[in-house]
């Protein structure tokens, strides 16, 4: 399972520190006031709403893989209820070398549940799955009417990649320009998001506007997926 790093960092080190301490005498009793604090703090993390749905996504996945189609959207319905963190797509997507059909199976399905719920976060799961099987109108067409109120920057990436794929260079950079990150160490999305504006620019023919988007993003992650379509856009003597 993909790990949620900053819980596990802290109960790790709560952990550790209670080990050294509890391993010097005179902190003995520290020691153990700090690995009972771990052990609260780790079954807290355990049972919390967020985690649970992670498990009920990760368990959809697993049941994709063995063509459970029924009991994967049941697991999704299951999870959504307990969190609505975009981020849950990532224990879902899987490779879809031999998955595809049944996530496209999977997606159908879910659509048929927005007569019941819809939610941005529900059309935010089945574009994710749209996305990754190359359903790009699918995609474009779930998120286009999404407020600007939830249009957050991972959904911002589905919709502004959406448009792009349909030549609407002009209106995705609009889009990924509204969430554009100005610090100084820009996470995963927001380097995917920096990506999407130098590859809009290219496509419009600004290259220096281009080229200074794609040094933005290689400077912190010169491998990043899309990065050297980029590179080819600016300089297409070197294909």
């Amino acid at each position: 399972m993909r790990k949620n790093t900053p819980w596990n960092l802290l109960i790790f080190l709560a952990y550790a520190a209670g080990v050294i301490l509890f391993l010097i005498p005179r902190l003995r009793d520290f020691g153990v006031y700090i690995l009972i604090g771990a052990v609260a703090l780790h079954i807290t993390y355990t049972f919390s709403p967020r985690q649970r749905a992670a498990i009920k996504f990760l368990n959809a996945r697993k049941s994709i893989e063995k063509g459970d189609v029924k009991k994967a959207f049941q697991f999704i319905v299951q999870g959504i209820a307990l969190s609505q963190e975009k981020a849950l797509a990532n224990y879902l997507l899987s490779p879809f070398v031999k998955s595809k059909p049944h996530y496209m199976k999977l997606a159908s399905m879910l659509e048929n549940e927005l007569n019941k719920n819809d939610t941005p976060f529900l059309r935010y799961i089945i574009a994710s799955i749209y996305y990754q099987t190359g359903e790009m109108n699918k995609v474009f067409n779930l998120l286009k009417d999404v407020s600007k109120k939830e249009l957050d920057i991972k959904t911002v990436r589905l919709l502004g990649a959406a448009m792009m794929e349909k030549g609407d260079y002009e209106n995705a950079l609009k889009l990924f320009k509204r969430v554009e990150s100005k610090r100084k160490a820009p996470d995963s999305d927001e380097l995917n998001i920096l990506l999407g504006i130098g590859l809009c620019y290219a496509d419009m023919g600004n290259i220096k506007k281009a080229t200074e988007y794609y040094e933005r993003v290689a400077q912190f992650n010169s491998s990043l997926p899309g990065l050297n379509k980029l590179y080819e856009k600016i300089h297409p003597e070197n294909e």
